[in-house]
């Protein structure tokens, strides 16, 4: 199966509110503010085995879900590593294109959450 450009709808714009600072007061249209309750440290949250496997063989509304379930988290761990709002979305950005393009590689399918964590952390840097 081939896995062409990343879809426009997949590159979400997403902000955070990071865990006790205030919204910023300025909005850019196309920006979803998001808001994530408790802590990043919480730990991993358990995803849905068969959206991965869709999301593997080229489901775009699957891997749609989990971008938009993973976004918040993985924006907060971007910002906590780079400081900078701006940064942060680039760096989300980045790491949702490269989770779509290697989506179809990933072994195992438990591990969605750790793997693109991981990403999202390599992208920071």
């Amino acid at each position: 199966m081939a896995f062409g450009p990343t879809p426009r709808s997949l590159v979400l714009r997403l902000r955070c509110e990071p865990a006790g600072l205030p919204l910023k007061k300025r909005r850019r249209r196309g920006v979803i503010w998001v808001c994530v309750p408790g802590s990043p440290r919480t730990g991993l949250v358990a995803v849905d085995r068969g959206l991965v496997e869709r999301a593997r063989h080229g489901d775009r509304e699957a891997y749609e879900e989990l971008a938009r379930d993973a976004a918040p988290r993985l924006f907060l761990v971007c910002h906590r590593i780079l400081r900078d709002l701006d940064r942060a979305e680039d760096a989300l950005q980045q790491a949702l294109v490269r989770i779509w393009r290697e989506v179809p590689g990933l072994r195992d399918p438990e591990r969605f959450e750790a793997w693109s964590y991981r990403i999202a952390v390599n992208c920071c840097y």
